[in-house]
């Protein structure tokens, strides 16, 4: 198994909460010599919810992000492309891309990797995380005009490789924790097998408010620790892979569970307890999960056949 961790929205930042967050975050990784891969927005929206907004902030006027994201990337973090100005061009459904025509797109990727290579001459470019994991098959060709290789969006992909630009699917920071808390590390492991995860962080994910799930920075420390302690890999997005690589063998289970894990969530709570106080599954939750990975299995059954086909 391999592990790859995505940060991402990271950009000219105004929160002294979030700017110490992501400091301790990255310390962590950096600690443990592990990677991550820095989703960078180039010129961030003022409002990036109001299509009309017109102010925007560079990431070189934030001496502070770029120093930090500076001693990251001479330490094998990997530089990545999220956006021109994370600024959505639709009122209803967020996305600075969908939708828009092939041209725009390529303008718009252009324009962010000019930015980026100007601020971060020294760093290799060749991911591309489109805001709110919100993208068509016109940003995958864009992408691939650019020269970028990857594209890594959120769950609701599937790998898949088009005109050489591989498109990898995110996993969200929660469900992976969740995870470990209600099965355990050696589980997810045995489950990936030889297959790779993206897994993908935000300041918010460590920030407590009222209406976010929220996990403390000594926690994730502690799993990332445990992580190194069980030799498991913890690396970058490759180039040269192929999307099998990013398709768990076992990838209906782990959504079947992953969707368990939400569905108690929602009852139990916007958070579980922690770490040390494993939940323990009631008889119902132990009938409900096995359940649930017979489906899993009858769907793993059914996408081989319906590959077959094709």
């Amino acid at each position: 198994m391999k592990l790859i961790f995505r940060y991402d929205d990271f950009a000219f930042e105004h929160s002294e909460e979030n700017n110490a967050v992501r400091e301790r975050l990255f310390n962590v990784f950096l600690s443990l010599d592990m990677p991550i891969v820095v989703a960078v927005v180039p010129n961030i929206s003022a409002e990036v919810r109001n299509r009309y907004n017109t102010i925007f902030f560079p990431i070189e006027n934030d001496v502070q992000s770029v120093s930090l994201l500076n001693r990251g990337l001479e330490n094998g973090f990997q530089l990545a492309l999220h956006g021109l100005t994370h600024q959505t061009h639709r009122d209803r459904s967020a996305t600075e891309y969908a939708n828009l025509p092939f041209e725009s797109q390529l303008q718009s990727i252009r324009k962010g990797m000019n930015h980026l290579s100007r601020v971060f001459p020294n760093a290799p470019l060749e991911v591309f995380i489109p805001p709110w994991n919100s993208f068509d098959d016109s940003t995958v060709d864009a992408v691939g005009k650019t020269g970028l290789r990857i594209v890594c969006g959120g769950e609701n992909i599937e790998a898949y490789s088009k005109n050489g630009v591989l498109v990898v699917p995110g996993w969200a920071l929660k469900g992976f924790i969740n995870y470990l808390r209600y099965y355990s590390l050696d589980d997810f492991a045995c489950l990936l097998g030889g297959s790779s995860i993206v897994i993908m962080m935000h300041s918010y994910d460590f920030v407590k408010t009222a209406s976010r799930y929220t996990l403390s920075l000594d926690e994730f420390g502690a799993v990332l620790g445990e992580i190194r302690t069980k030799n498991i890999e913890v690396g970058i997005l490759p180039v040269d892979v192929q999307p099998t690589g990013f398709i768990p063998t076992q990838e209906c289970l782990l959504r079947a569970r992953l969707d368990l894990l939400r569905r108690q969530s929602m009852h139990i709570g916007t958070t579980f307890v922690g770490a040390a106080h494993i939940i323990k599954r009631t008889v119902g939750q132990a009938i409900a999960d096995k359940a649930l990975d017979r489906v899993a299995f009858g769907l793993q059954k059914l996408k081989a056949i319906r590959n077959h086909l094709r």
